[in-house]
């Protein structure tokens, strides 16, 4: 199935991922449900990037020969449309027959050329993957994504069709399943905002984390496609990591820039991936972006140097897309001030949390049960860490 783009789609592949679940999913009345321990410095939200896994350690990069400031006459000015999308999942525990429950929040921080901006916020609610349901979740979600047995094998000589888990199951665990659904979500909304950025005639859509190739997630002619679709519709498509596994010559991103305190600016790193991977064509893309950069929005030490995969508009190119970027966008912190906004929508308050549990509790029958641990015993009173 192709990507849509339509807009006021309702975002309906979001609305049949829960329909499928729940309708699915098997009774859980009177069963144990394990609620993972809530602390005060807790973080309730996850939103892990997919970036391969296999990414590499690049070579021989000297910043002083690839530094690019930004444009001198670059400042803020709201210039063109930008949309940034961001989703998260909290999880709310697993059931003692096998299976997890987990709620899925995503927006889309929309930010018209002219005009007010406004806030699309997308909800599941409490969603329960089973024994039960699984299969018909992951079928659908491997189907809307392109390629159907992305996650399943399916024999379709039996009516109705049956499922059974692939040789290499990327699905089996409850991190694994609640990132997988969490990235589909994501998904949904970036095509969504798409539609909506196109309805302005183009402008920037930002992206929390990576365009890399080969991800368990994602089927890599999924991403080129959303892309190309995003090209063909003036819009630019620009993915900032605030975690990467990249390093140059053994050093990370973030230290790119450390001899130039003063630099607010942009170094393009594509040719140090092509060196590095010039002999051996098995390795999955670093990135199917146009290109891959290091970038700083602001002075050390508050502003970071992250990377940044830049996917141009018609008529434009990376770096100038990078300079709409700095000139279309407030920067707090070192950080684009729409993703700040669309991370923070996507997260789940405590009190969220906690409504969340009384609504499963309820509609489920199951029984609540603190997740038992024994970290009491191995580490010293008040250690948070190992």
């Amino acid at each position: 199935m192709p990507a849509f783009f339509e807009r006021n789609n309702d975002n309906q592949s979001i609305d049949e991922l829960v329909r499928i679940a729940n309708e699915g999913k098997g009774d859980h009345s009177l069963e144990g449900l394990f609620v993972p321990p809530r602390e005060e410095m807790d973080d309730f939200i996850n939103d892990s990037s997919t970036e391969d896994n296999r990414e590499p350690q690049l070579i021989n990069f000297s910043s002083s020969q690839e530094q690019q400031p930004f444009s001198s006459a670059t400042v803020f000015t709201t210039g063109c449309a930008v949309i940034a999308v961001d989703a998260g999942v909290v999880d709310l525990g697993e059931l003692s027959s096998g299976g997890t429950v987990f709620a899925i929040r995503g927006a889309a921080v929309c930010y018209p050329a002219n005009g007010r901006p406004f806030i699309c916020r997308y909800n599941t609610g409490a969603i329960v993957i089973d024994h039960d349901n699984r299969f018909p979740v992951f079928h659908y979600i491997g189907l809307r994504l392109g390629k159907e047995e992305l996650f399943v094998d399916i024999d379709k000589s039996t009516k109705p069709h049956s499922y059974k888990a692939k040789a290499e199951d990327i699905n089996s665990t409850p991190n694994q399943i609640r990132d997988r659904c969490r990235n589909f979500f994501e998904r949904m909304i970036q095509e969504e905002a798409i539609s909506i950025l196109e309805s302005y005639g183009g402008g920037i859509l930002l992206i929390d984390g990576a365009l890399s190739g080969g991800t368990f997630d994602t089927p890599e002619t999924y991403i080129r496609d959303l892309l190309k679709e995003s090209r063909n519709r003036n819009i630019s498509a620009v993915a900032i990591s605030k975690k990467t596994r990249v390093t140059i010559g053994g050093r990370p991103i973030s230290s790119l820039f450390m001899d130039a305190p003063e630099f607010i600016g942009y170094a393009q790193l594509d040719s140090f991936i092509a060196e590095e991977r010039s002999d051996d064509s098995r390795r999955s893309a670093v990135s199917v972006a146009e290109a891959v950069y290091a970038v700083r929005f602001s002075y050390a030490p508050l502003g970071l140097t992250f990377r940044v995969d830049v996917n141009s508009a018609k008529g434009l190119i990376a770096g100038e897309v990078l300079d709409n970027v700095f000139s279309s966008c407030r920067i707090y912190g070192g950080y684009p001030r729409p993703l700040i906004e669309a991370h923070q929508y996507s997260s789940f308050l405590y009190q969220d949390v906690q409504t969340l549990l009384a609504d499963v509790i309820v509609r489920l029958g199951v029984r609540p049960h603190e997740q038992p641990s024994m970290e009491v015993l191995f580490q010293p009173f008040g250690a948070r860490y190992k």
